[in-house]
Order: C-alpha cells, then structure tokens, then sequence
C-alpha cells in the first residue's frame, strides 16, 4: 500500500499519555498513518 492510499490522521488530545497510546495503536494499521499530534485545538 502506498502513502497516498492511507488514511491520514491527526491526533489531538491534552494528556500525552492519551496520546502516545492512539497513536501507536493507529500507526500499527497498515491503511492508517499519524501526521501530526497536538496538545490542544
């Protein structure tokens, strides 16, 4: 699967352990991939 047929996602949310965990877990799909992360909108 190439970059462009992945599911692109940005991740947001204040607690930073909240984060790390969905964004490992959405980087272990292979048709989903994490661009960016953000402590607040």
């Amino acid at each position: 699967m190439n970059s462009q047929d992945q599911i692109r996602i940005m991740v947001v949310d204040d607690h930073f352990v909240v984060r790390v965990g969905l964004v490992t877990m959405i980087n272990t799909q292979s048709d989903m991939t994490v661009v960016a992360e953000a402590a607040s909108g």
